[in-house]
């Protein structure tokens, strides 16, 4: 599948690595805590612990038994931070890694539909890979019941339980002047998976959208950098490198992300599918995406999904290069120089 499209009803992505909500294991263990502040220190003991442990009521080819053990466990109120609206969770039993979400998506939750999806981390002949074990909508046919309480906050049930679940709000204040090149237009406000905001831009003279690392006051999620060279920046944690514009106020402008989070579809693979999906009205998403693709039109919906995919496709912001080592991105800066624009160079790298 080309990662310019992004599956999404039904086939919801599902991420390797620490949930963003919350962790489930089999069983209670004193070695994994979280303080006030909600710093989380996770010791090894409790994941060996979760790994062992075996519980008969879960059943793993069954989706709907996956759901209940699952849903059943998340608190009574919690919030989803990812812009496209997952919630993420991980689970560890018996000697498998399950990730998976729980999503709300914009074009279906007024309707009463939730999508369900789960995947298991397996190393097979030496590659680490992620299989889908199941995915599925739900909604008041599987007894799911969605009700939206106001704007961005829906409240979900299922048995005996009910969860309320607050959407993403972020403001979609636009940036300041002073980061905005001619041309520039400012797009929307998004958290990715990875805990950093981003603002998502758009060249109309150049024809590209790109991203930029939101670091205003409501841009909350903490980013810690090392120089790669001058001017060029990676975040220490993900893994993404940002080029500072110092023609625009010295904003940061992600330029690339590392292959293996790409490959491995986990929280560092970049915000491509975390668009600001819930401000979609706003955005002029629709529109400016057939600007830069006029084959577009005609095809693709206000949220930018493919009209004629069953499951629905979305075209997927992938506005920055790949790398696979450090020598491999000094080699794309250096093309980037050589182009003689380095914003439209990574805009607009080849994707596999």
């Amino acid at each position: 599948m080309s990662i310019d499209r992004l599956l999404l009803r039904g086939g919801d992505l599902c991420l390797s690595g620490l949930a963003l909500g919350f962790v489930l294991a089999a069983g209670d263990s004193p070695a994994d805590d979280a303080d006030p502040s909600g710093v989380r220190l996770t010791l090894h003991e409790g994941l060996v612990d979760a790994w062992r442990a075996e519980d008969s009521a879960v059943d793993f080819e069954n989706l709907r038994s996956v759901f209940w053990y699952v849903f059943s466990r998340i608190p009574n109120e919690v919030r989803v931070y990812p812009s496209e609206n997952y919630y993420y969770w991980q689970l560890d039993m018996d000697g498998r890694h399950i990730t998976g979400n729980i999503r709300f998506p914009a074009r279906e939750r007024d309707d009463g539909f939730i999508s369900f999806a789960y995947s298991e981390r397996r190393v097979t002949r030496g590659e680490d890979s992620t299989r889908i074990v199941g995915r599925a909508m739900l909604g008041p046919d599987d007894g799911v019941t969605l009700t939206k309480a106001r704007q961005g906050v829906y409240d979900l049930g299922y048995s005996d339980h009910f969860v309320r679940f607050h959407l993403e709000s972020l403001s979609q204040s636009p940036p300041q002047d002073a980061q905005l090149l001619a041309g520039d237009e400012f797009v929307g406000r998004t958290c990715d998976e990875s805990g950093l905001q981003f603002l998502l831009m758009y060249q109309r003279s150049a024809r590209y959208f790109f991203w930029v690392l939101d670091e205003t006051e409501q841009g909350r999620g903490s980013a810690h950098f090392e120089e790669f060279e001058s001017g060029v920046l990676i975040e220490r944690r993900t893994g993404f490198v940002f080029r500072v514009d110092d023609a625009a106020a010295n904003r940061k402008v992600l330029i690339a992300v590392q292959s293996a989070s790409v490959s491995g579809n986990n929280y560092y693979d970049g915000p491509f599918d975390q668009l600001p999906e819930n401000h979609v009205e706003a955005t002029q998403l629709q529109a400016r995406m057939i600007d830069e693709n006029p084959a577009l039109e005609g095809k693709i919906d206000k949220w930018g999904y493919y009209l004629e995919d069953d499951p629905p496709m979305r075209v997927a912001l992938v506005r920055y290069a790949s790398y696979r080592d450090n020598a491999h991105l000094q080699q794309l800066l250096e093309s980037s120089r050589a182009s003689g624009n380095w914003r439209k160079f990574f805009a607009r790298q080849p994707k596999n």
